[in-house]
């Protein structure tokens, strides 16, 4: 008799789940061609004019880091607020500045390089993953509300809610162990070529986990015939298009409640690194939600202080016309190509000189 274990059902499971998938996505192809040119077009148009530069610039700070002498100020400062140590500077503040996956990325990269421990990865990761300055200012505040300070007030909300959060967490379960301090930075060249190729591998795993998304939502909602959970699957797929869609649907406190939770593509984006600093994907989620109800509920308080502020209306339509911008995107990613090739070549040459 075969003992079918859980392992085992789990992957049946997916593959049929996989197979049926294939099947309705072919049946409604034309509804997951549509999908999947709008979420082209926002990629295009949205996600990477926003998010490329922003990343760059994140990734750059990272390779470099930060000068020792500040890293040993910040030390005692972190370990009291937080529990984490001065090694996580660059985490914390990255984290909070540069988007969804990179407070997690940090923590991966820090505790690979044994510069941190497992409780501190474990904190950097869920209480300073932030939507980042990128999808709060530049994507909600200008791209979709037309306003640069509904962006700034609602980043600023986001980053206090953080901070708060991992301070009272600290309280009630402390962590006072000491690391030492330590440098790794790179030089400006190769820091800079660096970052422009974890970027570009960053920018085109979010694009087409939107654009999967994207197709595999409007499969899904197209099956469903509950309009609820339809609108349910819409706000907690994939972020960038929620944010899209409820921008123009609902009050500006429901998009932010919505931009800070992240979508189930960001989650998925981040478990295989979980697995790396041992989260339990049931904790994120939880840190997640909470916050995102913190988020929500702050910025509706605010719109009854300030009912004039409150936004609701898309100011960036978003059209399905990807060809106008394809060109200019696909040059710029040419040439960013050929940078990087031409400047490792150089590096190369140099060191070997240097070698002989």
């Amino acid at each position: 008799m075969r003992i079918v274990t859980t392992k085992s059902l789990k992957q049946n499971t997916a593959v049929i789940c996989a197979v049926l998938l294939l099947s309705f996505t072919v049946i409604l192809s034309d509804n997951v061609r549509t999908a999947a040119a709008d979420a082209v077009n926002s990629c295009l148009t949205v996600i990477l004019p926003c998010i490329f530069p922003v990343t760059v610039i994140s990734f750059f700070i990272l390779e470099t880091g930060f000068p020792l002498k500040i890293k040993h100020i910040t030390d005692g400062l972190l370990r009291f607020l937080f529990g984490l140590s001065g090694n996580c500077l660059e985490g914390v503040i990255l984290g909070l500045s540069g988007g969804y996956n990179t407070a997690v990325k940090c923590a991966v990269r820090l505790r690979e390089n044994k510069a941190i421990s497992a409780e501190q990865a474990k904190r950097l990761s869920l209480f300073f993953t932030n939507p980042g300055i990128s999808f709060t200012v530049l994507l909600t505040g200008s791209a979709l509300s037309g306003s640069l300070a509904a962006g700034f007030r609602l980043y600023a909300e986001t980053v206090i809610l953080n901070l708060i959060t991992a301070y009272l967490y600290n309280k009630i379960k402390s962590n006072k162990e000491i690391i030492p301090v330590t440098g790794n930075s790179k030089g400006i060249s190769d820091a800079f070529v660096l970052a422009v190729e974890a970027s570009s591998k960053v920018i085109m795993s979010i694009s087409f986990n939107i654009i999967f998304f994207s197709c595999l939502t409007s499969v899904i909602t197209h099956l469903l015939p509950n309009s609820f959970v339809n609108e349910i699957i819409r706000l907690i797929s994939e972020v960038s298009s929620a944010v899209i869609y409820s921008s123009a649907k609902y009050p500006f406190y429901i998009t932010a409640g919505i931009l800070t939770f992240g979508g189930i593509c960001i989650f998925i984006q981040n478990l295989a690194d979980f697995k790396k600093i041992g989260i339990k994907p049931a904790d994120f989620l939880k840190i997640r939600l909470l916050q995102s109800s913190l988020v929500t509920t702050a910025e509706y308080i605010l719109s009854i202080i300030f009912p004039e502020s409150t936004l609701t209306a898309v100011i960036y339509p978003v059209k399905v016309s990807a060809s106008a911008n394809a060109a200019g995107t696909l040059s710029l990613i040419f040439l960013c190509a050929v940078y990087l090739i031409a400047v490792k070549n150089l590096t190369g040459k140099r060191s070997a000189t240097k070698k002989v």
